[in-house]
Protein backbone atom coordinates (compact mmCIF):
# COMPACT_ATOMS: atom_id res chain seq x y z
CA UNK A 1 0.00 0.00 0.00
CA UNK A 2 1.09 3.64 -1.00
CA UNK A 3 0.00 6.21 1.33
CA UNK A 4 0.35 9.92 -0.74
CA UNK A 5 0.59 12.90 1.53
CA UNK A 6 2.50 15.37 -1.06
CA UNK A 7 0.14 17.90 -2.38
CA UNK A 8 -0.27 19.22 -5.42
CA UNK A 9 -0.56 17.32 -8.91
CA UNK A 10 3.24 16.98 -9.50
CA UNK A 11 5.09 14.44 -8.20
CA UNK A 12 1.65 12.98 -6.55
CA UNK A 13 -0.10 12.06 -9.86
CA UNK A 14 3.60 10.45 -10.77
CA UNK A 15 3.52 8.19 -7.95
CA UNK A 16 -0.03 7.40 -7.34
CA UNK A 17 -0.09 5.99 -11.42
CA UNK A 18 3.43 4.07 -10.42
CA UNK A 19 1.70 2.66 -7.23
CA UNK A 20 -1.41 1.46 -9.19
CA UNK A 21 0.47 -0.05 -12.02
CA UNK A 22 2.94 -1.98 -9.62
CA UNK A 23 -0.79 -3.66 -7.92
CA UNK A 24 -0.27 -1.46 -4.98
CA UNK A 25 -3.10 0.11 -3.46
CA UNK A 26 -3.02 3.65 -2.52
CA UNK A 27 -4.67 6.22 -0.16
CA UNK A 28 -4.44 9.93 -0.65
CA UNK A 29 -5.67 13.34 1.24
CA UNK A 30 -4.71 15.13 -2.38
CA UNK A 31 -7.77 17.21 -3.24
CA UNK A 32 -5.43 18.31 -6.39
CA UNK A 33 -4.11 15.07 -7.91
CA UNK A 34 -7.71 13.64 -7.34
CA UNK A 35 -9.47 16.49 -9.28
CA UNK A 36 -6.36 16.32 -12.33
CA UNK A 37 -6.24 12.53 -12.76
CA UNK A 38 -9.29 10.91 -10.63
CA UNK A 39 -11.25 8.89 -13.02
CA UNK A 40 -8.15 7.83 -15.25
CA UNK A 41 -6.39 6.78 -11.69
CA UNK A 42 -9.62 4.90 -10.73
CA UNK A 43 -10.07 3.19 -14.23
CA UNK A 44 -6.44 2.18 -13.89
CA UNK A 45 -6.85 0.41 -10.45
CA UNK A 46 -9.93 -1.60 -10.91
CA UNK A 47 -8.07 -3.13 -14.50
CA UNK A 48 -5.25 -3.57 -11.60
CA UNK A 49 -7.88 -5.25 -9.27
CA UNK A 50 -6.62 -2.38 -6.38
CA UNK A 51 -8.18 -0.04 -4.55
CA UNK A 52 -7.96 3.75 -4.89
CA UNK A 53 -9.26 5.43 -1.23
CA UNK A 54 -9.77 9.28 -1.01
CA UNK A 55 -12.33 9.74 2.04
CA UNK A 56 -9.12 12.02 3.67
CA UNK A 57 -9.81 14.27 0.67
CA UNK A 58 -12.97 15.06 1.10
CA UNK A 59 -15.81 15.66 4.55
CA UNK A 60 -12.69 15.79 6.66
CA UNK A 61 -12.18 12.29 6.89
CA UNK A 62 -15.79 11.00 6.78
CA UNK A 63 -16.52 8.14 4.72
CA UNK A 64 -18.66 9.66 2.63
CA UNK A 65 -17.33 8.29 -0.77
CA UNK A 66 -17.58 4.67 0.74
CA UNK A 67 -21.27 5.50 1.62
CA UNK A 68 -22.22 7.03 -1.82
CA UNK A 69 -20.48 3.74 -3.12
CA UNK A 70 -21.87 1.25 -1.03
CA UNK A 71 -25.64 3.56 -2.02
CA UNK A 72 -24.67 3.09 -5.98
CA UNK A 73 -24.41 -0.79 -5.81
CA UNK A 74 -28.13 -0.53 -4.69
CA UNK A 75 -29.11 1.98 -7.55
CA UNK A 76 -28.53 5.35 -8.90
CA UNK A 77 -27.82 8.16 -6.37
CA UNK A 78 -29.98 11.00 -7.33
CA UNK A 79 -28.49 13.72 -4.69
CA UNK A 80 -26.27 13.70 -1.55
CA UNK A 81 -26.96 16.37 0.95
CA UNK A 82 -25.52 17.88 3.89
CA UNK A 83 -23.04 19.74 5.78
CA UNK A 84 -19.69 18.24 4.64
CA UNK A 85 -17.05 20.55 6.68
CA UNK A 86 -16.03 23.97 8.14
CA UNK A 87 -14.51 24.97 4.44
CA UNK A 88 -17.55 24.02 2.59
CA UNK A 89 -19.88 25.66 4.73
CA UNK A 90 -17.64 28.65 4.55
CA UNK A 91 -17.54 28.28 0.54
CA UNK A 92 -21.31 27.88 0.32
CA UNK A 93 -22.04 30.98 2.80
CA UNK A 94 -19.67 33.47 0.89
CA UNK A 95 -21.35 32.56 -2.37
CA UNK A 96 -24.86 32.72 -1.07
CA UNK A 97 -23.93 36.26 0.76
CA UNK A 98 -22.61 37.62 -2.61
Amino acid sequence: MVVELLGGTDPAARILHGAVGAGRHVVTANKAVLAACGPELLRRAEARGVKVLASASVGGGVPALEAVQRARASGPVDRVSGVLNGTTTFVLDQHVLD
